[in-house]
């Protein structure tokens, strides 16, 4: 379990990275792999000592924050396409409306 979450971090560090460079293409190629190890957590046993249980919940908090940084970046990102493309729809209804 335990290498499993450092993996899962590790993949989700590099698309925070990417995320941040506005390599989106990148992104969807790594998130699908995350998503592929985080679909194994299901089946994953739980450690049994506490020891090791602590160290996944500290792995686990920081997951989740990682996760959560990009899912702000990736929203950012989506509303900027949306405002793109709503300026593009308005620069063409523009130029309709003009060659009429």
């Amino acid at each position: 379990m335990l290498n499993l979450l450092e993996k899962t971090i590790a993949l989700s560090q590099q698309i925070l990275e990417h995320c941040q460079q506005n390599d989106w293409e990148k992104v969807n190629t790594l998130q699908a792999q995350r998503q592929q190890l985080m679909s194994t957590f299901a089946n994953t046993a739980l450690p049994k000592d506490d020891e090791a249980l602590n160290k996944c919940s500290a792995l686990t908090i920081k997951l989740k924050t990682i996760s959560e940084e990009i899912e702000q970046l990736s929203k950012l990102n989506k509303e900027k396409v949306y405002a793109q493309i709503k300026t593009s729809n308005k620069s063409k209804r523009m130029n309709t409306a003009y060659k009429q």
